[in-house]
């Protein structure tokens, strides 16, 4: 049941996003208690379903771990690891009208959101029948999820265009060398708070005019380059690179909340001093 359930977890918030994603070993890493899935490719229309005007150029998680307390899976938090999140995003090209890819596109916009209406009315349909087999399970995979905890390092996401200017290519990114998420001292998680402790270590941003354009490099070069980029402190940078922590609080009492000192969602946010900068260059790009 458990090999299942991670299969399921894999193939469906992964698989739509990477390439390559093979999960016929699990059996044999969950005996391990761990789950390794290293230089995994991101697919080109990852970001199809969002439509948005933009297009994969390039992009790869160096290493996702899952790490699963086997004998007590229920109680235990799940830990989730992934490095090297590199994505290189650009501005979709103009091309020819293709109405037969026109239309497949359409025919696999349809079967998405006819899928996603089958599986709310097959959820509600459960709920409605109160069974105790779909009560455990989703009280188990409730427990599982407010459990997990996520630590993600180095987070490159750049975004360039050589297409509106051939000249002058700019790039926009986002740099991030470290995120957690967990449970705050290791506390069990109380009947009807949940908390959440994020930390943010060198969050920044940045807008280079006349940039080089790494999406065009060779497959087997971007990685280095990307990381390099990420190194580098000769960035125009928008925001420069600042820690913060965030304490998120959320009360699931089933009760309406009456009183206004209590809300439902609160964050206590502690931020380093930052400063905005955009410089003539960067609007003149």
């Amino acid at each position: 049941m458990l090999e299942g359930l991670v299969a399921w977890v894999l193939n469906t918030y992964l698989g739509k996003y990477v390439s390559n994603l093979n999960t016929d070993q699990l059996s044999i890493a969950l005996l391990k208690g761990a789950v390794e899935l290293e230089n995994l490719p991101l697919r080109k229309d990852a970001l199809r379903e969002f439509d948005l005007p933009f297009e994969v150029k390039a992009g790869f998680i160096g290493k996702i771990t899952l790490q699963i307390p086997f004998y007590r899976p229920h109680s235990d938090p799940w830990v989730i690891s992934m490095s090297q999140l590199n994505l290189i995003i650009g501005p979709i090209q103009l091309q020819e009208y293709d109405g037969e890819k026109e239309r497949e596109e359409e025919r696999e916009r349809k079967t998405r959101l006819l899928k996603a209406l089958e599986d709310k009315f097959k959820s509600e349909c459960e709920q409605r029948g109160e069974s105790y087999w779909y009560s455990a399970t989703a009280s188990a995979v409730t427990r599982i999820v407010e459990n997990i905890e996520l630590n993600i390092q180095d987070v490159h996401l750049r975004f360039e265009d050589d297409f509106s200017n051939p000249e002058k290519p700019f790039a926009f990114g986002v740099c991030i060398h470290n995120l957690s998420a967990q449970n705050p001292s290791r506390e069990t998680v109380q009947k009807q708070l949940r908390q959440k402790q994020l930390e943010i270590q060198d969050f920044s941003v940045y807008w280079d005019t006349e940039s080089d354009v790494l999406g065009k490099l060779p497959a087997n070069q971007i990685q280095d380059a990307m990381s390099r980029c990420m190194q580098s402190r000769t960035h125009q940078y928008i925001f420069e690179p600042v820690c913060a922590s965030v304490l998120l609080r959320r009360n699931t009492s089933k009760e309406p909340l009456r009183a206004r000192h209590t809300p439902r969602i609160e964050g206590l946010v502690q931020l380093e001093p930052m400063s905005l900068r955009l410089s003539q260059v960067c609007v003149n790009a």
